[in-house]
């Protein structure tokens, strides 16, 4: 198996990162803690700890898993439904290993952001429930536009950069 690129160490780190915030949640929040909150930050649905714990830990870990597992899965996919910038180009037998791996670097890259996201709103909830109720907004706001404006700027560069025909190549096309 190759060695993981740096956005398959991010997922990694994320992972871990949210299993620690995971734990944490588990031994210091109380019984009762935040399961929603509305925009203001103020709670809108309580419930146990351990309903929260499991719900969240479970979608975590599906999208961890499957983030990673990525490199795996893109190249089990036949290039018919593949809507990429230059398709003839990655789907062809000589750049689609490429493609897979760029493809799967990018998706560990989202992964790592949606899992920070979901260990935010842990936190959220448990300093929430410490405190008997509300957060401030910002507690739930920055961490959500930060995940929004990754994700664009993440998908932007993927669809206007990332999956250019690499300029060695764009000149042997020429050439011909």
């Amino acid at each position: 198996m190759a060695r993981p690129g740096i956005a398959h160490q991010l997922l990694l780190a994320s992972t871990i990162a949210f299993l620690g915030v995971w734990l944490w949640v588990a031994v210091t929040a109380p019984d009762r803690v935040p399961h929603h909150f509305n925009l203001a930050g103020e709670v809108d649905r309580w419930g146990g700890k351990w309903s929260l714990l499991a719900a969240i830990g479970a979608i975590a870990l599906i999208l961890a898993a499957g983030f990673a597992s990525a490199l795996w899965w893109v190249g089990r996919i036949p290039p018919g439904p593949l809507n990429i910038p230059n398709k003839e180009y990655w789907v062809a037998p000589e750049h689609r290993a490429e493609f897979n791996r760029r493809f799967a670097a990018d998706l560990a890259l989202l992964g790592s952001f949606t899992v920070l996201l979901l260990a935010s709103v842990l936190i959220a909830s448990a300093h929430a429930a410490r405190a008997g109720g509300d957060v401030p907004a910002g507690w739930l706001l920055v961490p959500t536009v930060a995940f929004v404006v990754a994700t664009l700027t993440t998908v932007v560069w993927m669809a206007a950069f990332r999956y250019r025909v690499p300029d060695r190549d764009q000149a042997g096309a020429r050439s011909r």
